[in-house]
């Protein structure tokens, strides 16, 4: 691969990159311990069969936002100004649809329902609820450009959703979820598979190690094989961060908590 390597951080830099990084962290912390995962978890061990609906039940209303993906890719992309910035939620993306010859990331995340047990034809009839409608919406008003705001801020604010709820909190909650999909019945790999007599995952398991950082905000790295989606678009939002004016990085710990609490809303509909 094309060699990478970002530039270096004044102090100044480094100190807003740290600050915004360092919340980050604590968000995905309290993210993951959402309540409806131990919950989650504690039915799956008391009664398989009605854990796994529950399961089930929560990855069918996720699915949606999974299918909101590509318009809020599409959203950031408008507003961005940035060539660069384009570029690399532009080849996200694109990922996302393969080159044609091979399923796509939508039709994964369905096999894999599929291979969970869902009905498909349930799936077929399965709508958003209201709250899934509303995160939806949210986040992809938290992509609008403002009245008044300056260009340096939407820039931030738009890089900061992407990277927060497009693919930080969506690596960490699929982490959270793996070990319940593999116990019921999901594996990491075709040959665990055959082995255990199950499915491999065509969509969790590849999206939990490709959407979560390998990185910090602040890291350097020369290669990008050690760069995942959340580290791509983490370097736009870094030199956003350093090279905006004084509330950037007020503008980005707000946006932080807003995708936050849009994607813990979602969760909470399940308790």
């Amino acid at each position: 691969m094309t060699p990478f390597l970002r530039t270096e951080l004044t102090a100044e830099g480094r100190r807003r990159v740290d600050v915004v990084d360092a919340r980050a962290t604590q968000l995905v912390s309290e993210f993951v311990r959402h309540p409806t995962f131990s919950r989650l978890e504690e039915v799956v061990v008391m009664d398989e069969r009605r854990g796994r609906q529950q399961v089930l039940d929560v990855l069918a209303q996720r699915r949606f936002l999974s299918l909101a993906f590509a318009p809020m890719y599409d959203l950031a992309i408008d507003a961005l100004e940035r060539q660069s910035d384009k570029s690399v939620l532009r080849t996200i993306l694109r990922e996302e649809y393969d080159s044609g010859g091979s399923s796509t990331h939508r039709e994964d995340l369905w096999a894999d329902l599929c291979a969970l047990g869902a009905d498909e034809a349930i799936l077929r009839q399965t709508g958003p609820t209201d709250v899934t409608q509303q995160v939806v919406s949210g986040l992809l008003t938290q992509l609008l450009l403002r009245a008044g705001e300056e260009s340096p801020l939407y820039r931030i604010r738009v890089l900061t959703t992407i990277w927060c709820a497009g693919e930080l909190l969506v690596g960490a909650e699929y982490k959270r979820l793996w070990p319940l999909l593999q116990r019921l019945g999901l594996e990491e790999t075709p040959a665990a598979a055959r082995i255990r007599g199950t499915r491999p995952s065509l969509f969790y398991f590849p999206h939990m190690n490709h959407d979560a950082p390998h990185l910090s905000l602040g890291e350097q790295s020369r290669c990008l094989e050690r760069r995942g989606h959340a580290d791509q678009v983490g370097d736009c939002l870094r030199d956003a961060v350093v090279v905006g004016p004084e509330a950037a990085v007020d503008c980005a710990l707000a946006a932080l908590q807003s995708s936050y609490e849009f994607k813990r809303s979602f969760y909470e509909q399940f308790l």
